[in-house]
This record gives C-alpha cells, sequence and structure tokens, in this order.
C-alpha cells in the first residue's frame, strides 16, 4: 500500500502494536495454567534477595459448578509458602494467615494481588531476580495439584501492605 509521497503505509494494527511495544519496553504475555475447571491466570513475584520473604500474586479461576480451595503451596525455593490476606481498616494494615486457604467460588474468580489475598515465600532459598521463574505446586481441594511458574518482575503493580510486611517472617500474625 502506498501512502502520501508514495511512502509505504502501515497498517493500523502494526501501529498499535509498535506503540504498545514503545510504552512497555517489550512484549508482555500472561502465563495461564489449567487444571480441570481451574485456571490460573498471570503468577508473578517480585524480585528478592536470597533468605528473604517474597510474595506471589495470580489470578486463580474456577469454572466448575462446585466452589475449588487452594489450600496450600510449595516450592524448592523457599522454605515454606503460607496463605494470607491483607485487610485495611480505619488506616491500619493487617495481614491473617490463611490456614483453610482461599475458596474460589463456582463460575467464579479470586485475585491474589497487592493488598489482598497473597502467597508467603518465606525465607528464599536463593535470590529472585528479574525474568527469573520460581516453580510452585498449588495444592487445591480435591486432591488437585498444578505445577506453575511464578516469573519474577520489577516494577509491576503497587507495593502493599503485604509487601512492607513481607521482611517480618518471624512475626506472629
Amino acid at each position: 500500500m502506498a501512502g502520501v509521497y508514495g511512502q509505504p503505509m502501515i497498517p493500523k494494527p502494526a501501529l498499535l502494536a509498535i506503540a504498545l511495544l514503545g510504552l512497555t519496553g517489550s512484549p508482555t504475555f500472561a502465563r495461564s495454567y489449567h487444571l480441570h475447571n481451574i485456571e490460573v491466570v498471570d503468577p508473578w513475584t517480585r524480585p528478592a534477595p536470597a533468605g528473604a520473604t517474597a510474595v506471589g500474586y495470580m489470578v486463580l479461576t474456577n469454572q466448575g459448578k462446585g466452589p475449588v480451595s487452594l489450600l496450600s503451596a510449595n516450592t524448592t525455593a523457599a522454605k515454606a509458602i503460607s496463605l494470607h490476606q491483607t485487610t485495611v481498616a480505619a488506616g491500619i494494615a493487617t495481614m491473617a494467615t490463611l490456614p483453610k486457604g482461599i475458596v474460589i467460588p463456582s463460575d467464579g474468580s479470586v485475585s491474589l494481588s497487592p493488598g489482598g489475598y497473597h502467597m508467603m515465600l518465606e525465607k528464599t532459598v536463593g535470590p529472585l531476580v528479574p525474568g527469573g521463574l520460581v516453580p510452585v505446586t498449588l495444592v487445591f481441594s480435591g486432591g488437585q495439584n498444578l505445577r506453575i511458574d511464578l516469573e519474577v518482575r520489577t516494577g509491576t503493580g503497587m507495593a502493599s501492605p503485604a509487601d512492607a510486611m513481607a521482611g517480618m517472617s518471624g512475626m506472629n500474625h
């Protein structure tokens, strides 16, 4: 196709793609994992030094007819993983451990995100570096296990009270 002054025209979709790449610096593709009626989308964490506590995020979707619970998780990249929820009341953030897990309603989704539900990867074995992948096995009700990778990213999302509390792994909460 010829444009103004005989110059080639770039189709609008290609221009949009070029513009988006310019905004992000590189293409971003959300990882997605499936297990029966469960979908895990965009699992990620921020960089952390060895021995620190990192925080894991993702979106869990249940396309089944009944609720499903994320009961626990495990990894070789940290000494332990625990499930938590951060809540803010009267301007004060509190974090609670969820020993019964996180319920994902039928035909619904739950977001593990800054300032809400999240996974605490306690005492990382080595550093979590940008671009790296952290292997995690999610354990769901009904004995279902799903192996995923948390992508280590910088500058994703806003810092949350959970991130600020991540270094407090020795406290009782």
